[in-house]
């Protein structure tokens, strides 16, 4: 008896959902499309991001611990490798890019020309060539300038 009950449950379920289907389609589509224009049509709000590199001297180093006359601050020696991580975040900054880009120009970072790409990815390229105009439009929404495209586009890169 449980299994009867059990089917009539589930039937009576599939046919409530086909008998609601436009409602159901609405439900599921209706906060997809209001999300989507939320995304492209709401001002952007951007984050700032600021890095410190500290590196310590060696006058810290040099002090003669009995001359202390308060509080004393123990010391932590870094490694070299601290020190090589902490200039390849300096290197790869916003900033120091922006100022590398300032000094060559924005033109110098662009995308690699069509015609020497191998064939398979011609062919890529040919075949999404209506989806990327797509994208394109949607960019438009928001333009970025040269410059700041340029600073994306070699972050994004830079190894």
């Amino acid at each position: 008896m449980a299994s009867a009950e059990f089917n009539l449950g589930i039937r009576a379920l599939v046919e409530s959902v086909f008998r609601h289907r436009k409602k159901s389609i609405v439900a599921c589509t209706l906060p997809l499309l209001l999300g989507t224009g939320v995304i492209l049509f709401l001002p952007r709000q951007y984050r700032s991001e600021a890095l410190v590199f500290l590196r310590v001297g060696r006058e810290t180093v040099g002090i003669d611990p009995t001359a202390t006359t308060g509080e004393t601050i123990s010391y932590h020696q870094s490694s070299r490798e601290s020190e090589v991580l902490s200039a390849i975040q300096v290197a790869r900054s916003r900033g120091v890019i922006g100022a590398a880009l300032d000094r060559l120009g924005p033109d110098v970072v662009r995308e690699e020309p069509w015609a020497d790409r191998p064939w398979p990815l011609r062919l890529i390229t040919t075949l999404t060539a209506p989806l990327s105009a797509a994208f394109d439009g949607l960019r438009a929404i928001d333009p970025i300038p040269p410059r700041e495209r340029a600073i994306i586009q070699t972050a994004e890169t830079l190894d």
